[in-house]
């Protein structure tokens, strides 16, 4: 009675302690799923206990206490946190297996050794290591900064990376001895007896002998039964086992088989492709002792260097895009900890001073770009935007910068920018973007690249979807350089059969290194009235493209060519119009160039082409309505005053950049501006890139009509009037703008232009302040 007594007691005990470890270990794992759960919906713009976003949103799906367990768990360890899961599993783990603490304390300490180390790690090795929130969490900045102090940098990641393999090896009990036992167990097997080694090589050997070589044969007797020769015994005799591997390849098919079938890149010039110096001349007799008859050899050996004559013809009119390694490769992104310090006291530096005038609030995120820093500030929900914008210029005296910017707000975010520039000023290279899987990947049709932005990003845009861009900016901010980076991005990814250009270079000197490549329409235009000729004639062929356009039913260029590969007509490149100094046109033929321009903008986008125009005046009389209406996309260097960037942007900012290269960009799809550090290309770049344009194909220029050649009539044959003045004139001994007015009732523009006209004519004399002219007599 006493033993079933015992019996019943130590069951009822088993049974409650092994419910115990059961409801334990599912604890454990469903913990270990909520917090795995909460940090994969974890959002910084959630409400929580340590943000703040003025109202109550939360996202979360596991509502307010998901977003502060997220939080917390986020500030203090950053992405390591998911390690706390890790503990989890191994506390069910252990509870399943009904072990002890004590049998497992090696294992839950180095788990939490190994969180402390994750979190430093991704602290050390992240891309934007001052990003909010932290990528190794509050603890992981201290543990980093903590090593950092009594060690180098690097000597701080191997120790820490030692701690996270020691503590990996220790969690997982990685078995080193029986590991490297078997392995040596299984090379000494493989080594001594070879029973895998010498069953793939027999095997091999029997495929290559018994299969490829058949294949091969096969070939050799087909192509022989296609070129018309008689197959003989002893060309069969070629095919013997008895040969090496080489020797038989080679006299089967011969080296003329490769290289016709060889890539046409690796032919060097000047290579020969066949030598006959081993074939009997004609008229003398075969000696026997080269296996095949003479005549087939000569038919094969005339093929072969016939197809290879041909494929060389075509490579030589094929043209090949440039190589991009032929640029400079310069990208640093490594920050150091000293200049991590610096922004960041930098950033409370920010925080006190805006303190001190009654703006409360905190910085969330630093990013730094290689001319400048974006430091984003989250405001009090009662803070007014407009009292930091008028702490401008007290904000750039207490951090002691050149200049500052403030973005209030940043467009679809609830922050203040505060763009501040880099006591140590990085420069952009072009390479370094051209090389880039951003550019190589670029899908737009007309690829510009214009820098990187304040975090260090590429910016690249289409042209096809701008459709025309406007550059302003005064002297020495950086215009020529950019309209060279954005020259050079097009040549290196657009061939002459795909992209034409038109330089027109008042200057004279900008766009020098280009002449003589094959993607120019016309030698590059330096006097302004070949330039209004180069105009009318694109409008030309504006019209011409609508009309071919019109036949096949397309409505833009794509649609075009899309359709012209089906119809077999010819495709339509793109044609680039650049002006490297707008405002010395203006000056010399400004209504002319401003009629022309407005034109081209307002018509030509469909037809393929597109305009890119530069200025170092950004005035109204420049820059007039028309024209700024028509180029939604611009591009603002520093200027020398709030006027002036007002004409190119419309809002202000543009007098605080930093010039070389610092620009505003507004994009025709955005209304908001976007700050680019500009892409630096040297003069070498571009001499190296022109000149193998230039050994790939020579221009072909096109021709202006003769009624434009050579002469400066800008009106004959364009106005109705012109003849009927001129017969006017010859009844009159004065003529005047106002006459004309008055006799042919047209405005005043077109009477001074035909007015004009007749004194280059040498109808009329000269002005003389004011006076009516004198009609001179034939």
């Amino acid at each position: 009675m006493f033993y079933r007594m015992m019996r019943y007691d130590m069951g009822q005990l088993f049974m409650k302690w092994y419910w115990k470890r059961f409801v334990a270990v599912f604890l454990c794992i469903g913990i270990g799923l909520f917090i795995g759960i909460v940090l994969f919906y974890y959002s910084p713009e959630d409400w929580s206990c340590l943000y703040y976003r003025g109202d109550d949103f939360v996202a979360h799906p596991f509502g307010r206490i998901g977003a502060h367990c997220a939080a917390l768990s986020t500030y203090l360890f950053g992405g390591a946190s998911l390690i706390f899961v890790v503990v989890l599993f191994l506390l069910s783990y252990i509870f399943a297996l009904h072990r002890s603490f004590v049998q497992e304390l090696d294992r839950i300490s180095c788990v939490f050794l190994l969180l402390f180390v994750s979190a430093a790690l991704l602290y050390g090795y992240s891309s934007d290591p001052l990003h909010s929130p932290c990528p190794g969490g509050y603890c992981g900045v201290k543990v980093w900064k903590l090593f950092a102090y009594f060690f180098d940098s690097s000597a701080a990641a191997l120790i820490l990376f030692g701690f996270l393999l020691m503590a990996s090896i220790v969690i997982i009990r990685f078995p080193f001895i029986a590991t490297f036992y078997y392995s040596t167990m299984i090379a000494q097997f493989l080594y001594t007896k070879r029973y895998i080694l010498k069953p793939i090589y027999y095997g091999s050997k029997f495929v290559i002998y018994y299969t490829v070589y058949p294949i091969i044969f096969a070939y050799h007797y087909i192509n022989r039964v296609f070129t018309g020769a008689v197959v003989t015994k002893a060309d069969e005799s070629i095919v013997s086992f008895e040969h090496d591997d080489e020797g038989v390849i080679n006299d089967i098919i011969g080296d003329e088989f490769w290289r016709t079938y060889r890539n046409e890149s690796t032919i060097k010039e000047g290579f020969e492709p066949v030598s006959f110096s081993t074939l009997p001349k004609d008229g003398e007799e075969d000696d026997g002792q080269r296996g095949v008859d003479t005549k087939i050899n000569l038919a094969m050996q005339q093929q072969i260097k016939q197809q290879y004559e041909n494929k060389t013809e075509s490579s030589k009119n094929r043209y090949h895009l440039p190589q991009l390694d032929i640029f400079i490769n310069q990208r640093d992104i490594q920050e150091d900890v000293q200049l991590m310090n610096e922004l960041e006291a930098r950033a409370r530096i920010l925080e006190e001073k805006l303190e001190h005038f009654g703006v409360c609030g905190k910085v969330t995120a630093i990013k730094r770009g290689p001319v400048v820093t974006l430091f984003e500030y989250q405001p009090h929900i009662d803070t007014k935007l407009s009292k930091i914008v008028a702490l401008e210029d007290d904000l750039a005296m207490a951090l002691q910068a050149l200049s500052i910017r403030i973005i209030a707000p940043i467009p679809g975010r609830s922050v203040v920018g505060f763009e501040v520039a880099n006591s140590t000023r990085k420069k952009v290279m072009l390479g370094s973007i051209i090389q880039s899987k951003s550019f190589r990947s670029y899908l737009g049709a007309l690829p510009l690249i214009l820098g990187c932005d304040t975090s260090g990003n590429d910016v690249i845009v289409d042209l096809a979807k701008m459709p025309h861009l406007l550059i302003a900016g005064s002297t020495g901010s950086g215009k020529s350089v950019a309209l060279n980076s954005m020259l050079v991005s097009l040549l290196c990814q657009c061939t002459p059969n795909e992209l034409r250009l038109i330089l027109i270079d008042p200057k004279r000197l900008e766009f020098a290194s280009y002449e003589d490549i094959a993607h120019l329409l016309f030698p590059i235009i330096t006097d302004p009235k070949q330039a209004i000729l180069a105009l009318r004639w694109i409008v030309k062929e504006m019209e011409k493209r609508y009309e071919q356009m019109k036949h096949l039913a397309a409505r833009n260029i794509f649609d075009y060519n899309a359709a012209a590969g089906k119809e077999s007509c010819e495709k339509l490149p793109f044609i680039v119009i650049v002006i490297d100094e707008l405002s010395d046109l203006m000056i010399t033929a400004g209504r002319d160039i401003e009629d022309l321009i407005v034109r081209i903008t307002q018509m030509a986008r469909a037809a393929g082409i597109h305009m890119l125009v530069a200025t170092q005046r950004p005035s109204v009389d420049v820059i007039t309505g028309l024209i700024k209406v028509n180029f939604p996309s611009r591009i603002s260097f520093r200027v020398t005053s709030k006027v002036d960037s007002r004409t190119i942007l419309d809002c202000s900012g543009a007098e605080k950049l930093l010039g070389r290269g610092d620009m505003l960009f507004i994009d025709a799809g955005s209304s908001a501006l976007k700050r680019v550090h500009g892409a630096y290309v040297s003069d070498g770049e571009i001499e190296n890139l022109v000149s193998y344009i230039r050994g790939q194909a020579k221009p072909e220029y096109c021709e202006l009509p003769e009624k434009f050649a050579g002469s400066v009539d800008l009106l004959e044959g364009d106005d109705q009037l012109y003849h009927d003045v001129i017969a006017f004139i010859e009844g009159v001994d004065e003529v005047s703008i106002s006459l004309l007015q008055r006799r042919f009732r047209i405005g005043y523009n077109r009477s001074a232009r035909i007015i004009e006209m007749l004194e280059i004519e040498g109808l009329i004399a000269p002005s003389e302040g004011g006076k009516i002219r004198k009609v001179i007599r034939r």
